[in-house]
């Protein structure tokens, strides 16, 4: 009698052990995870602005001929500037960049309004970036003077720091001295007399530049 409660007790025991991974508990994997990570950015810079405007003309210019005074000279009937023959000017457009992206700084070329009678264009010239063109050559083709003025490399790309300030020579003349008297004296006395037929002549001249972001 005592060896059966004993097995009994045995069998028991055996079974409570058996529901212990059923009834008294989980069956999990390992698990872990880590903290949030996060990047952020801003947008590159990019910016182009003339720093100053056309300004070839003036209602006055001296070339500083040994007989002294003004070559050429506006008499104040108007505050209009002046073309004539015996003119040369020249001057710096100036271009302000900001840029982070490899880019090319060009100049676009020159827009041309004007109603100068055809047979003086030949002789109207005008440089951009050294280059000279005439004003037949610049009607026929405003793009001719493009050209690009530099490749903008953002900072710390190479041991150069780019430039924030890009110039663009400018030039204008009109020789004195260039076998067309006729046709200049009878398109001045035109202006005068108010008998062009056109209005008053006038050249108009338009310059840009474009910022492009290259490869």
């Amino acid at each position: 009698m005592k060896l059966t409660k004993k097995r009994v007790a045995i069998a028991t025991a055996a079974a409570a052990l058996a529901t212990i991974g059923i009834f008294g508990g989980t069956y999990a994997k390992y698990r872990t995870e880590t903290l949030p990570t996060t990047d952020n950015a801003r947008l590159a810079k990019f910016y182009l602005k003339s720093e100053n405007e056309l300004n070839l003309f003036s209602t006055e210019y001296d070339n500083y001929s040994v007989s002294g005074g003004h070559d050429v000279r506006n008499d104040g009937s108007d505050t209009q500037n002046l073309i004539a023959p015996n003119v040369a000017t020249s001057q710096e457009l100036e271009f302000s960049v900001v840029t982070e992206v490899k880019s090319t700084l060009t100049f676009s070329g020159l827009g041309i309004d004007t109603n100068l009678p055809n047979n003086l264009w030949d002789y109207i010239k005008i440089s951009v970036g050294g280059t000279q063109y005439t004003l037949t050559q610049l009607k026929a083709s405003p793009t001719v003077p493009e050209y690009e003025v530099a490749a903008v490399i953002p900072a710390g790309t190479t041991a150069t720091t780019p430039a924030t300030f890009y110039k663009v020579p400018v030039a204008f003349e009109w020789a004195l001295d260039n076998y067309v008297d006729d046709a200049e004296t009878t398109a001045a006395i035109a202006q005068a007399t108010n008998t062009t037929y056109v209005g008053e002549y006038y050249l108009k001249l338009t310059g840009s530049a474009t910022l492009t972001q290259i490869d």
